[in-house]
């Protein structure tokens, strides 16, 4: 007979479950029947691929998603398509931008939503009439939102408060972080510390909350500047506007 751990040792272990207990088997089984929930991206391929919770649907509730690239590769954009498609399904999107101004978001998304030349919505310009018509139209239509901060925050717990602020009081399904290395954290003490903490709280936010939580993330130039090799994970580590050549 094996001794007891230590109260100590007893206090760190975490709850465990039975996968083979009837009353478990049954209960899996049985939640196997509930709709799928998730949401959509505007990639077919993606969404098939999407398996397990997702039900080749798209992102599960519950799931945190990396969208890596390098620098000027097209990161900011693809995720407004994304809040554009969550919108269009009637999804409220909050888009916390660590980067881009409110103008900016706001023309490249209508751009989006209406099909627009997004050069036609730039400061100086004369946009086309239709376009607050469609937009007006997709907001009555749909009930889609799309909520973002109007003064920059970066620190880990005002990101990980403002999201739950969104998802808490403002209904918010799609939370999209532009970009995790622009986020701070006042406990790490190196630049791996702080991607990997800023990554963590965020993948725990998204399973309390229920919601689909995508980071974007720049690549390490390093590990990631041959264009014509496959990205390595070790590449979402130890990137940043300033400090791009960092490796692990």
């Amino acid at each position: 007979m094996s001794p007891r751990p230590p109260l100590a040792e007893k206090a760190l272990v975490t709850s465990v479950t039975d996968l083979i207990e009837p009353y478990r088997i049954r209960q899996h089984l049985k939640e196997l029947k509930q709709p799928v929930e998730a949401i959509a991206t505007p990639f077919d391929l993606w969404n098939r691929q999407c398996r397990d919770e997702g039900g080749g649907v798209g992102l599960a509730m519950g799931w945190h998603v990396v969208v890596a690239g390098s620098t000027g590769h097209g990161k900011s954009l693809m995720a407004l398509n994304m809040a554009a498609k969550a919108i269009e399904a009637g999804k409220v999107v909050a888009f916390m931008s660590l980067e881009m101004s409110t103008p900016q978001l706001a023309s490249r998304l209508y751009a989006i939503l209406t099909d627009t030349d997004v050069r036609l919505l730039e400061r100086g310009s004369a946009p086309p009439p239709e376009v607050e018509r469609r937009l007006c139209e997709i907001h009555e239509e749909t009930g889609g939102r799309f909520l973002t901060n109007e003064q920059p925050v970066h620190e880990i717990s005002r990101i990980q408060a403002q999201i739950r602020y969104w998802v808490e009081e403002k209904g918010a399904r799609l939370c999209i972080i532009d970009y995790l290395q622009l986020a701070t954290s006042r406990t790490a003490e190196t630049l791996y510390n702080e991607v990997s903490d800023i990554s963590s709280s965020v993948i725990e936010l998204a399973k309390r909350l229920n919601v689909v939580t995508v980071g974007l993330s720049q690549m390490n130039r390093r590990t990631s500047g041959d264009g014509s090799a496959s990205p390595v994970v070790q590449g979402l580590i130890g990137s940043s506007s300033e400090v791009g050549s960092i490796g692990v």
